[in-house]
């Protein structure tokens, strides 16, 4: 089991586990920082603010607002995501990291992020972390793309400050290495005089096309899979049309993915994740944050369910997140009683021609490990994931690297791992 989920299948403190997700005590009252550090040296005023799970609430508008005008975006780190989790775990010393410049009550929120302090390798080396998990596999900081230079500059500096006793390393953990936010927050480290180094490189499928409007999503098929292949997954779509009515389906109201929702946990927990164990649907807590997560982002038109159907039954389903542009697969299932027909590969074909089909699409990020044997087959372009390593304090030389090096032996570890429980149980 993951570290998130051991998280949500925890109680709260004098909470049952089945408790809904805002706190029964919602009175105003003041919002009281873990820890504040403040700066004056630039022409206004920035505050790093380290702010309690709890009070999450108290800052969701501005994160709303921030997220809007991002320099990338970020689905997870989006209040909807955020809040259908938050209330459901102990916090564990996960905080909000908050950056704010100006004065109250005109000060504007400039980077956010969930953060943890941590420990890895032996000797432990402690750091500072962004938040990211099973559920949430992608950990850019939302930073403002007005003076982004300027902010990311101050956060590294800030971070730094004594008084907020943090370890004199941030790891940004699951990020696009060659994205707008990393290359600024690289800039922000070398115009400080800040060691930094890369970590636990890799290459995740992602589907693109730079010109959307010169553009038929057919070609592109044929350009990725080549026609002997898509023709083979067409001729599959026929043969399962011989045994019933095929359909494809795309739920985006609330309503329609509250019940698309319910058939994905169905159809998930029949397959093998389900006798793993692993399934949304075995795990109460999570299957309660995937509903909440899902209808709340169908409210705002940042979630949609693809389903597969044979008459009446479902037997493939993938929910997607989007945001400006960018779509996100976030769970895949299908039906193993049809495993010869693809019908996984039939719903991600499926989704991928409506998405390219889309105005205002730009890309779609598969959250999929490296050299996945389905969706590596079916999109070709690749983004560079990664944790860079940062100083903020001032530690001995060559640290970094050592943190480094210790996160790529214990990435190597639990792989190792995971091989041979694989090989012992039949784990997929």
């Amino acid at each position: 089991m993951s570290f998130i989920e051991n998280l949500l299948m925890r109680s709260g403190q004098g909470r049952s586990s089945y408790a809904p997700f805002w706190p029964e005590d919602s009175s105003a009252r003041p919002l009281k920082p873990i820890k504040i550090s403040t700066s004056m040296l630039a022409s206004t005023r920035w505050d790093l603010c380290l702010i309690a799970l709890r009070d999450f609430g108290e800052i969701a508008k501005d994160v709303s607002t921030l997220s809007q005008n991002s320099l990338e975006t970020n689905i997870f780190f989006e209040p909807e995501f955020l809040a259908a989790g938050i209330h459901r775990v102990d916090d564990n010393g996960v905080m909000l990291l908050c950056l704010w410049e100006g004065v109250t009550p005109d000060r504007q929120l400039r980077c956010f992020m969930p953060v943890v302090v941590k420990k890895s390798g032996l000797p432990r080396h402690r750091y500072l972390s962004v938040f990211t998990h099973d559920f949430a596999p992608l950990g850019t900081p939302l930073l403002h793309r007005n003076n982004s230079a300027e902010t990311a500059e101050h956060l590294l500096r800030m971070l730094g400050d004594p008084d907020l006793d943090f370890p004199q390393v941030l790891a940004l953990d699951q990020q696009r290495l060659e994205g707008e936010t990393i290359a600024v927050f690289l800039q922000a480290a070398d115009r400080l005089g800040l060691e930094h180094k890369f970590a636990l490189g890799r290459k995740r499928a992602e589907l693109k096309w730079s010109c959307p409007e010169k553009f038929n999503p057919d070609q592109y098929l044929k350009k990725s899979l080549g026609k002997k292949r898509l023709k083979e997954y067409a001729r599959l779509l026929r043969r399962l049309g011989e045994q019933g009515k095929v359909s494809f389906n795309i739920a985006r109201t609330p309503i329609k993915t509250l019940d698309a929702i319910e058939d994905f946990l169905t159809l998930e927990a029949r397959g093998w994740k389900g006798r793993g164990g692993t399934a949304l649907y075995s795990l109460k807590q999570i299957a309660a944050f995937s509903r909440q997560a899902i209808s709340a982002l169908a409210e705002v038109g940042h979630c949609e369910i693809h389903t597969l159907k044979l008459d009446n039954r479902v037997i493939a389903g993938l929910v997607a997140f989007q945001t400006k542009g960018e779509f996100f697969t976030w769970k895949i299932a299908f039906d193993e009683d049809f495993a010869a027909y693809s019908p996984g590969v039939q719903i991600m074909l499926n989704a991928s021609q409506e998405w390219l089909g889309h105005a205002k699409f730009q890309k779609a990020d598969s959250l999929a490990i490296p050299n996945h044997k389905m969706i590596d087959h079916l999109w070709r372009e690749r983004q560079e994931i990664g944790t860079l390593v940062l100083e903020i304090g001032r530690p001995q030389t060559g640290y970094i690297a050592r943190v480094a090096a210790a996160f790529e032996r214990q990435h190597r570890a639990k792989e190792w791992l995971k091989s041979q429980l694989a090989r012992t149980i039949g784990y997929r």
